[in-house]
């Protein structure tokens, strides 16, 4: 269950709760992705909660093996947007990596988000104008909502929340 929650990006907007963003597959030529399984390749776009602009990451690596599964992730530009690959369209910066993981030792299950190389998105050559809003947003009141966000998650992943009726 716990890796069946984790790869279906799609079902993580139905997680209750303050804070709780719509997650939505795409492919990399911006087509709305209607599975409930993550796959390498795929775009998510982040709409967090709020006057917020959309964000954007691409996954770059999955891997399922027999006592854990996890997949990888990168801030990347809008794949709706096909003139314009040079802009991050998220807060942080495109070195900037998360790591969606659950995996059982014995008898106990834990899921996380490890965040990697997490900066704010700031220069606005790269930020495709949203440089303050990005560092309000990576710096700021997000930060601890983020924290919430992904506590929900893992809770959800490992079976302590069930998702919105």
């Amino acid at each position: 269950r716990g890796r069946e929650g984790l790869f279906n990006v799609n079902g993580w907007s139905e997680i209750p709760g303050i804070g709780n963003g719509k997650f939505e597959l795409f492919t990399p030529t911006g087509e709305l992705l209607d599975r409930n399984h993550v796959q390498a390749g795929d775009f998510i776009k982040i709409d967090l909660p709020g006057p917020l602009p959309f964000y954007w990451v691409k996954v770059l690596e999955l891997s399922d093996e027999r006592d854990s599964a996890q997949f990888t992730v990168q801030p990347t530009y809008d794949p709706t947007e096909a003139d314009d690959k040079s802009t991050t369209d998220h807060f942080f910066q495109e070195r900037a990596r998360s790591i969606f993981r659950v995996e059982r030792k014995g008898n106990e299950i834990t899921a996380m988000e490890i965040g990697i190389d997490e900066s704010a998105n700031s220069k606005e050559g790269e930020a495709g104008g949203k440089g303050l809003t990005n560092t309000l947003v990576a710096a700021g009141g997000w930060a601890a909502i983020q924290k919430y966000q992904w506590k929900n998650l893992t809770d959800y992943v490992v079976g302590l929340r069930s998702p919105a009726k």
